[in-house]
């Protein structure tokens, strides 16, 4: 009877095992695949069912386009996107930085009113 609970535990480990390296497999696939390019921003962007899609880093995909993109390096479609990609990262950065001079701004209150 023990024997028999182990083997099933077994199993069941083996089997979500490998199902997390199917899943890994068919997603190198895709970033390997001449239709598929990554991006500076650590995502990538691939064509399926004729519309263009972003696999973000943390895999999450959205659909870019209704079309398929043409994504050589240095394209129209490719240039755009990238430009975008810079500005929505550039806007990112000014934010955190404008986050953290409120926040140095409210330590530097803090601190004057504890020196009272």
């Amino acid at each position: 009877m023990l024997f028999a609970i182990i083997g099933a535990v077994c199993l069941v480990v083996a089997a979500i095992i490998g199902r997390d390296m199917l899943r890994f497999r068919k997603a190198q696939k895709l970033a390997e695949s001449p239709k598929a390019l990554g991006t500076d921003a650590g995502g990538y962007l691939y064509i399926m069912g004729g519309r263009t899609y972003y696999k973000m880093p943390k895999g999450a995909a959205r659909k870019v386009a209704d079309y398929a993109m043409d994504l050589r390096p240095g394209s129209p479609d490719m240039t755009r996107f990238t430009g975008i990609l810079q500005k929505a990262a550039d806007e990112h950065a000014k934010e955190v930085a404008e986050s953290k001079a409120k926040a140095d701004a409210n330590m530097h209150d803090i601190a004057k009113e504890a020196a009272k």
